[in-house]
């Protein structure tokens, strides 16, 4: 009993920092310093085409919740 008090525990931490760092402007300007350190223009298009492909190969479900909202907020920008 007490190892899945913990696993609970384990969770409800993971999931509250996950929430708390991970939301779509912090990614956009994530992706922006990454695309800036490699030399890659930044771009809508760019930034969609990495959000597009992080979405296709992420498996935590949390990630691309935030994936996912990040690309919404990119396809309404105007």
């Amino acid at each position: 009993m007490s190892m899945q008090t913990t696993t609970d525990e384990q969770l409800r931490q993971y999931m509250a920092q996950s929430e708390q760092t991970a939301n779509p402007q912090t990614t956009i300007e994530s992706l922006k310093g990454e695309m800036i350190a490699s030399g890659i223009t930044v771009s809508n298009k760019a930034l969609l085409a990495i959000v597009i492909e992080r979405l296709e190969t992420e498996s935590d479900p949390i990630r691309q919740s935030v994936l996912r909202d990040t690309l919404e907020l990119l396809l309404m920008k105007p």
